[in-house]
């Protein structure tokens, strides 16, 4: 550990983004837990769309949301290790984000409403960034 005290804004920074990835791996759970059931009650392009995605933008999001939680998790320890699981989760979303949005239909299915939450990903992603590098450079992780 370190002997730099955080200020308040930090450790509240670091619940939320644990609590933010947390969210994302259930999401990614959710994706890929779809019973025939639910993807029935779907619309046929919203079913097109899913059962369409290749498992390599499968495996980027389950990238993105496990690295984007690792890091949030080493954060909360402290660990300037959390800086290399950022920076691979925004990697890896900026991968799904390429499929999402030039390789598949989403934008027709869902329309451009679609560009929003990925947008706001990133830019969290961004911002655990900057925390971590600023967070080595006052003396706050080890």
């Amino acid at each position: 550990m370190t002997d730099q005290p955080q200020p308040g804004w930090f450790n509240s920074a670091v619940y939320v983004a644990v609590a933010w990835n947390l969210l994302g791996l259930i999401q990614y759970i959710a994706h890929v837990s779809l019973t025939p059931e639910a993807l029935a009650a779907m619309s046929a392009a919203e079913r097109d769309l899913i059962m369409s995605m290749p498992n390599w933008a499968t495996g980027a999001f389950a990238v993105a949301v496990s690295a984007g939680f690792l890091g949030s998790a080493l954060l909360l320890v402290k660990k300037a290790w959390a800086l290399q699981f950022f920076l691979l989760s925004t990697l890896a979303v900026l991968v799904q984000n390429y499929y999402s949005f030039f390789m598949s239909k989403s934008v027709e299915v869902y329309g451009p409403v679609v560009y929003a939450l990925p947008s706001v990903v990133l830019v969290v992603n961004l911002l655990l960034i900057w925390m971590c590098v600023n967070a080595k450079k006052q003396g706050w992780l080890s």
